[in-house]
């Protein structure tokens, strides 16, 4: 299994560093994503990380495929409003999948087990 640990603020390192401590126990993957202005005080700089979305891999659905409704289209503006404009294709993709079941089992079967 692969995760992304993600952190937009420093106190989220305490708070993911256990889940960090099982993923590598169970030898999973993971790769921490770390906002660039908390950057300098990341504490696991031997861990893999980085600071570009781009090098967070999206499920493989091509952003171009998933067509949101103009609520839909509304409901990621305001998502990304607060969360921040790096995790506009992540968010795209959850709102995209949210009443897509078959879509929702496909990566949990494909990434999870």
């Amino acid at each position: 299994m692969k995760t992304v640990l993600f952190c937009q603020n420093p106190y989220a390192f305490g708070i993911l560093e256990p889940i960090k401590e099982v993923l590598k126990e169970k030898g999973f993957e993971y790769l921490w994503f770390v906002n660039a202005p908390i950057l300098e005080k990341f504490p696991f700089k031997n861990d893999p990380f980085t600071s570009n979305m781009n090098d967070v891999k999206e499920f493989g659905i091509s952003p171009t495929s998933m067509n949101l409704s103009y609520n839909k289209n509304k409901d990621l503006m305001k998502s990304v409003s607060i969360s921040g404009k790096h995790t506009l294709l992540l968010e795209k993709e959850a709102i995209w999948m949210e009443d897509k079941p078959e879509k929702v089992k496909y990566v949990v079967k494909k990434y999870c087990f």
